[in-house]
């Protein structure tokens, strides 16, 4: 053990060590080895654990996202921040009725919602992924996160805006969250 990470070598060769979250670990087992970042996208030290909670609805009843909807919620970063972990959750608030029947339509649908991200950086945007992803796809949950091949840098003063489509018939609450560290 080395402070909270673990030294482990790609290729078994003792001279090329490599520090190693402990998340990796009880998930991925034998193709751990897969997940480990090049020892050059790390900070060496002065690594705080962070994170970013984009939150669609769950703290704010406002930011509900409608049916078929997309809902946005930028957040600009006062550090810089090194993410390594995405999760999410959602959940149906209301299921519509068929007016008709006054049957339940789609209330639950999986996938429940499409996302993205859009990286602000000194006046250029990029989105993450060519398009909207599936949040099965996306993200993990809190018992089997999505752990990044390698690390995405969000330098200071930058802004990232998560995008979320609602795919369900009802009024859907999803929050998102990167885990990862911040550091000058």
């Amino acid at each position: 053990m080395h402070g909270n990470d673990l030294i482990f070598s790609r290729s078994g060769d003792s001279r090329r060590l490599y520090r190693v979250s402990p998340l990796l670990f009880p998930q991925y087992t034998t193709f751990n080895r897969f997940f480990l970042p090049d020892e050059h996208e790390l900070p060496a030290h002065g690594l705080e654990s962070n994170f970013l909670v984009f939150d669609f609805g769950f703290s704010d009843p406002n930011l509900v996202i409608a049916p078929y909807d997309t809902g946005y919620f930028p957040v600009e970063l006062g550090f810089n921040f090194l993410a390594e972990v995405i999760t999410g959750v959602s959940d149906v608030l209301g299921v519509a009725t068929v007016p008709a029947t006054g049957s339940l339509q789609n209330a639950q649908v999986s996938p429940a919602y499409l996302i993205n991200f859009q990286h602000t950086h000194l006046g250029n945007t990029r989105q993450w992924a060519a398009k909207n992803v599936p949040n099965g796809v996306a993200v993990g949950t809190a018992e089997n996160p999505l752990l990044f091949k390698s690390p995405v840098l969000i330098p200071k003063g930058d802004s990232l805006v998560c995008i979320v489509q609602n795919l369900a018939n009802a009024q859907l609450r999803v929050q998102v969250l990167l885990t990862g560290g911040s550091f000058d």
